[in-house]
């Protein structure tokens, strides 16, 4: 399939066309649908066991009521010290970028209902998320009921959505950025993508890897805009935090430094459960007590960042530079929540970009009278995804964490090998009309 000469992305509204008719998902879809209603009922299932069992805990779908939304207030004591240097150099210190202290700062001065206001901001993201969504698939073609269903359904039973709410984290953050970001890549204007993909990064640094998506010689600038957003923002978040530049600069790198070395070179069986990185799929097999292998093993997060350092090079020069705008951006987002040595499930909200991008671009495939080669690779790994297995485990081992990082992998491989063109139309294409590219 030809692509579109650089610099040529057309703008949304342009690409799309009106369907001649409905029509239902496409069969992979349908019976991704249903085996998705399946797994999320054989979770509720075992929870129900375990709780007439007295020991609710063991289905792990939820945390304990002591530690629920702890992510949201595990700093709250420590903000009394904002603006010093002890804020960054405590026993509890920060250890996000200093940008994330100003979210912090900010939701800590909302008032006596500051955690209901979160996390009703996560629902409404979701809920706002699952409308987009249902509303593209009916511009594609999709039956109105259906379409709405089906959207209900992944909302109902995503466990990255409700893995968020439980923690309350400020991954959220980063979600609207990431997904705002995409929306204006692919509405052709991806100098503000990069803005917005940049001060993702700044909050938790990984999403940088979004950037890589401009590495290409006409799109250079781009990927300076990103950079720089992401630095001025950093700068500025460590003049504001303070005391000084230097203490938040020095503070915020220790603080990173710290938490690397308490989560991601100690096996904590029990977070393990929904670690679904590289580095805590390999963990939780070290760990097992028959290996008789310890629970801590600092050089090997050292090495491990190496290896994935110069294996995401390895792989951008090689294939993925090569491959159309919708591959790269999806190889860089299950990249970001795959390979850090720490990445806890409700990161996985972010994987739903790309589940939208594998749909709409099956829908157009269709709507040229073709197939999306590896539809039914794509769903199996997001029904592994989006719905837990936590509640699995033989003889110590749990495999919700090694099934998810499984997942990631195999669909990170497919991506290379499966060429992924949304239009964002179907029906009869215009005369001359090109997939989206960022060559």
């Amino acid at each position: 399939m030809p692509h579109k000469p650089a610099g040529h992305i057309s703008a949304l509204a342009s690409q799309v066309v009106r369907p001649a008719e409905t029509s239902d998902l496409p069969a992979e879809a349908r019976l991704y649908w249903l085996w998705t209603v399946i797994l999320a009922m054989s979770a509720v299932v075992a929870a129900v066991y375990y709780i007439w069992r007295g020991r609710p805990l063991d289905a792990n779908l939820w945390s304990p009521a002591f530690d629920r939304y702890g992510d949201f207030w595990h700093y709250h004591l420590l903000f009394g010290y904002f603006h010093t240097a002890r804020f960054f150099t405590g026993l509890e210190r920060f250890a996000y970028p200093a940008p994330s202290a100003l979210i912090y700062d900010a939701m800590y001065h909302l008032g006596p209902h500051k955690q209901a206001l979160f996390l009703s901001s996560i629902v409404l993201s979701a809920a706002i998320s699952g409308l987009l969504f249902c509303r593209g698939l009916i511009h594609s073609g999709i039956r109105n009921r259906q379409a709405a269903l089906f959207c209900l359904t992944l909302l109902m039973t995503s466990w990255p959505w409700l893995t968020l709410y439980q923690r309350a984290n400020i991954e959220l953050i980063l979600y609207l950025f990431v997904a705002a970001g995409t929306w204006a890549l692919f509405s052709g204007r991806p100098r503000t993508a990069a803005m917005l993909y940049g001060a993702a990064a700044a909050f938790k640094l990984y999403p940088l890897l979004l950037l890589g998506t401009f590495l290409s010689r006409r799109h250079l600038r781009s990927f300076f805009i990103g950079v720089g957003t992401c630095a001025g923002l950093l700068l500025a978040s460590f003049w504001f935090a303070g005391p000084t530049v230097r203490d938040a600069f020095m503070g915020t790198l220790h603080g990173i430094g710290g938490f690397v070395s308490t989560y991601a070179g100690v096996a904590r069986r029990q977070e393990l459960n929904t670690d679904h990185s590289l580095l805590g799929a390999i963990k939780e097999i070290l760990s097992l007590h028959i290996l008789r292998l310890g629970q801590t093993w600092p050089q090997l997060t050292r090495l491990y960042l190496v290896v994935v350092a110069v294996a995401i090079l390895a792989f951008f020069l090689l294939k993925v530079r090569t491959l159309p705008l919708a591959n790269r951006l999806s190889f860089f987002l299950i990249a970001m929540v795959l390979f850090p040595p720490v990445s806890y499930d409700y990161t996985l909200v972010h994987v739903y970009v790309v589940f939208a991008l594998v749909v709409f671009a099956q829908l157009d495939a269709r709507a040229r009278g073709e197939k999306l080669p590896r539809a039914a690779v794509f769903y199996a790994c997001f029904l592994l995804l989006f719905t837990p297995q936590t509640y699995i485990a033989f003889r110590g081992l749990r495999i919700n964490g090694l099934l998810k990082a499984t997942a990631l992998a195999v669909l990170l491989f497919t991506l290379l090998r499966t060429e992924l063109l949304p239009t964002f139309s179907s029906g009869r294409r215009q005369a001359g009309s090109q997939p989206l590219s960022l060559r």
